[in-house]
């Protein structure tokens, strides 16, 4: 998956009703890092390898 595609899929993770709260809670806090990120001195390869990782997880998590 690109970066774009992962993204994608977690916006997606957040508006599904199926999705547990605490996995949720992950996603939103994922976004908020880097979105704070985003407006200081951000390293990007962490930023790809976190993004991977979350969704990593969440598709495990969620059976996809």
């Amino acid at each position: 998956m690109t970066i774009r595609e992962q993204i994608s899929f977690l916006k997606h993770q957040l508006e599904n009703p199926d999705i547990p709260m605490r996995d949720k809670v992950d996603i939103i806090e994922y976004f908020q890092i880097y979105n704070d990120a985003i407006f200081n001195n951000y390293n990007w390869d962490s930023f790809v390898r976190d993004t991977q990782k979350l969704t990593d997880k969440q598709r495990k998590n969620n059976g996809e």
